[in-house]
């Protein structure tokens, strides 16, 4: 795993590869580019790839991860781990929709079970009720460490996912939030078997306060954890809140790997976490 050490020493070397990486754009662009077209477009998104702080730190970070393997099985936009195996039927939260349930569809059909999905937002509640799959069990909330009535802030491109956290200037909205044991008592439900969140931010403490509580914690969390904080430092930090909390999930006897995904999505981690045991 990433040592906070190494992750803290890096920041000031970090700091000046970023300087070059500004340098260099802004030199060549001066050259060659007059406008924005395709070839800058691509330029600009190698130069990331290869000197901006923020990705290498998180490519460094995912680097020292274990990866997907033959124990690993895509459903939809996700995975799961198919060594685990369900005497019942699973229950399966969803927390995060927009307008993508793709994971949700495959995991009903690979687990022969109704998904429970969350999602407060507007758009991906128009997108719900047009669903007709009386398995997709939607719930038109939000998920948080609390029962407490949050402020969302809209993106300015329509269409994608407002966030209790990252600042978009699109609107607001607000929205009740609810935690995860408040939500499994509403819905009855003794235990969580998967949990799948990618809710823009919240994910992080939402998991930090979950495993804290006195509940069964699914044996599979499907996660993103999202950046919220612009400056290198905060974002070094959110590293080290990430690496703590898969060493409190190691000391519970899970497991850890990192997701693929577009590397241009480089404020964000994806990874799955099991338990075998259950």
């Amino acid at each position: 795993m990433p040592t906070e050490h190494g992750l803290l020493s890096d920041l000031k070397f970090y700091r000046k590869k970023r300087r070059l990486y500004r340098y260099l754009k802004g030199e060549i662009k001066s050259i060659y580019y007059r406008n924005k077209t395709q070839w800058e477009l691509l330029f600009d998104d190698y130069m990331m790839s290869r000197f901006d702080p923020f990705r290498v730190l998180a490519r460094r970070f995912e680097k020292a991860l274990p990866k997907l393997n033959a124990n690993h099985i895509k459903l939809g936009n996700y995975y799961v781990d198919k060594r685990v195996q369900y005497t019942e039927t699973p229950t399966i939260y969803s927390m995060g929709v927009l307008t993508d349930i793709s994971f949700d569809l495959a995991a009903a059909d690979y687990y022969n079970t109704d998904i429970f999905l969350f999602d407060p937002a507007p758009v991906a509640i128009k997108f719900m009720e047009k669903q007709n799959d009386t398995r997709l069990r939607f719930q038109d909330y939000g998920v948080w460490i609390e029962d407490k009535i949050m402020e969302f802030m809209l993106p300015e491109v329509a269409g994608r996912s407002p966030s209790m956290f990252m600042h978009h200037e699109g609107g607001v909205f607000f929205a009740p939030c609810k935690s995860i044991p408040s939500i499994m008592r509403e819905l009855k439900h003794s235990k969580i078997d998967i949990l799948k969140m990618d809710i823009e931010g919240a994910a992080l403490p939402v998991l930090e306060h979950l495993i804290l509580q006195e509940i069964h914690l699914p044996s599979q969390i499907i996660v993103e954890f999202e950046n919220v904080n612009p400056s290198l430092v905060e974002f070094c930090d959110f590293y080290l809140r990430v690496n703590k909390l898969v060493d409190d999930l190691a000391d519970l006897n899970y497991s850890v790997v990192n997701l693929p995904r577009d590397y241009n999505f480089y404020r964000s981690v994806e990874l799955l976490f099991c338990r075998l045991d259950k």
